[in-house]
């Protein structure tokens, strides 16, 4: 039985994680040397998430290298269990794609599911605990209308409330399946053109009769490592060999100059930077030299500098870090406004993201928490 234990206070993946991580993606040789170096370490019996995660993918690489030991068939019912989860998860989500389609409303499938189908090209070696699928800003009131039609139903506030401030909405159905609606493709960046380039090049796809799209390997490894480069209370590091998944792909090319234009335009240079020099100085990503000759000969701007540093570790515990976060955030989702339209929609925003009904509620709220803040 495994028990799964929370995160740590890291952002990068730990030495032990590492060796877990080099045996799913490294050459036979240096993948068997890290998974018994990893296997005799590692108290397998309390795993943390993220690692747990990577037990299906761990499973297929020990498989097909030969490995005999007593815990593989723990790790086949795993893999098995992932399979019959992802394939359910995915019929429940491929039905509600068409129904949108029916309806005019094109959907774009993120995150695993695309990986899975697309990248992994095994639906039980990547798990997904939800699905994540994307609509045009302007048919975001649609879809929501279509999808609770359909059964599923919001565990958020209203998405009328969402759309200004956020990047997606959650939802539920009577199997417990859950859903993310996206309207934006990153939570940095929700200006209303933000996401105009990643549909003007995204590729169609079919599963399961439903017709939607995805996004190209380029955009795909973008969003892996952008989305996954940050800390979560739940380890990130899923996303290694999700980015090296699209990497070693023979079939889809990755354009390293869009690439670095997509992160250049987004300010998100130095995160995208980090994450790409993390797989080829651990893993032997495929990346040409040019690419980081590139990267490290711009300058990252102060704001990536300091919105970098907040996003990497844990800001739960200080009232300032939190705060911080709130300042970032707004910075980036008020994108194209003046500074003096950014000054006056502030108060509305913090409203918001406090779940108060008015800004006039602002300094009684305000007041009180620094009261908590002073009494702990």
């Amino acid at each position: 039985m495994i028990e799964l234990i929370g995160n740590e206070e890291r952002f990068w993946p730990s030495e032990e994680q590492t060796l877990l991580l080099k045996a799913c993606l490294l050459e036979d040789e240096k993948a068997f040397a890290a998974w018994e170096n990893w296997y005799s370490t590692a108290d397998t019996d309390h795993l943390d998430q993220g690692s747990f995660r990577l037990i299906p993918l761990l499973y297929k690489r020990l498989r097909k290298m030969g490995v005999r030991k007593k815990i593989m068939n723990l790790f086949a019912g795993i893999y098995r269990m992932t399979w019959y989860k992802n394939r359910t998860l995915l019929y429940s989500a491929t039905r509600l794609i068409k129904i949108l389609d029916d309806c005019g409303i094109a959907s774009l499938l993120l995150k695993g599911g695309a990986h899975s189908m697309l990248y992994y090209n095994d639906f039980g070696v990547r798990p997904m605990w939800d699905i994540d699928i994307m609509v045009k800003t302007d048919q975001v009131i649609e879809a929501d209308e279509v999808i609770e039609e359909a059964g599923w139903y919001s565990t958020d506030r209203s998405i009328h409330h969402h759309i200004p401030y956020h990047h997606a909405s959650s939802y539920r159905n009577s199997e417990g399946m859950e859903l993310d609606l996206h309207w934006h493709l990153l939570h940095e960046c929700c200006d209303r053109e933000a996401d105009a380039d990643f549909w003007a090049q995204a590729k169609p796809a079919e599963l399961h009769g439903a017709s939607f799209y995805v996004l190209n390997a380029t955009d795909q490894l973008f969003h892996v490592c952008i989305h996954g480069a940050v800390w979560s209370a739940v380890p990130t590091f899923r996303w290694v060999p999700d980015a090296m998944a699209i990497i070693n792909h023979d079939e889809f090319a990755v354009s390293w100059h869009r690439l670095i234009e997509q992160a250049r335009k987004r300010h998100l240079l130095l995160r995208l930077r980090e994450a790409l020099a993390y797989l080829k100085d651990n893993f032997e990503a495929n990346i040409p030299d040019a690419v980081f000759t590139k990267l490290y000969g711009t300058t990252p701007t102060r704001f990536e500098r300091i919105d970098y540093r907040y996003k990497r570790r844990n800001n739960a515990r200080s009232v300032f870090g939190r705060f911080m976060l709130m300042l970032l955030y707004y910075y980036r989702m008020s994108n194209g406004l003046n500074w003096t339209k950014k000054i006056a929609a502030f108060p509305s925003f913090v409203a918001y993201k406090y779940n108060l009904s008015h800004r006039r509620q602002i300094p009684r709220y305000a007041l009180k928490k620094i009261i908590n803040v002073l009494m702990q």
